[in-house]
């Protein structure tokens, strides 16, 4: 018991150390180390405090990417990311889309439903504009005063 009052008081003593670290991981590592010390002089106050340590090499797991199988480190199916706004509008463009004036609500009302990809207007609108300097479509407004894409 000797060993666990003075083991607080001692902790006590490096809270305020400890908690200057803004990381909570490093809070972590830095108790964790302070433990472990104290622990191996004294292995009374391990198993008061119910730490059993092993001492030895970590066992590491084979590490697969998520290619090969699938997977995240969480050991859930990885997730697909959708394609950038440009890719599918370069992909709009090719297939014949902007051959008719169409408006952002259009492009996503379309890309939606049909492509299975959901973009908000600001994730569209610039690389409408970048389409638009670079010379692939043309914009002019319409009577409700937004913006009407087509093809060059």
């Amino acid at each position: 018991m000797k060993d666990l009052d003075s083991l607080k008081k001692n902790l006590a003593q490096v809270a305020e150390i400890v908690n200057a670290f803004k990381s909570e991981s490093v809070q972590l590592r830095v108790l964790d180390y302070i433990l472990e010390t104290k622990i191996d002089n004294t292995s009374e106050a391990g198993e008061l405090l119910g730490t059993k340590r092993k001492r030895g090499k970590k066992q590491t797991k084979n590490k697969t990417s998520k290619k090969e199988d699938g997977k995240n480190k969480a050991g859930r199916s990885a997730k697909k990311s959708r394609p950038f706004a440009t890719a599918i509008l370069d992909e709009l463009l090719q297939s014949g889309f902007f051959d008719k004036k169409r408006t952002i609500a259009d492009i996503i009302s379309y890309t939606g439903p049909k492509m299975g990809h959901h973009y908000k207007t600001s994730e569209i609108s610039t690389p409408l504009i970048r389409f638009v300097r670079d010379g692939k479509l043309n914009r002019d407004k319409n009577a409700e005063n937004q913006f009407e894409y087509l093809k060059k």
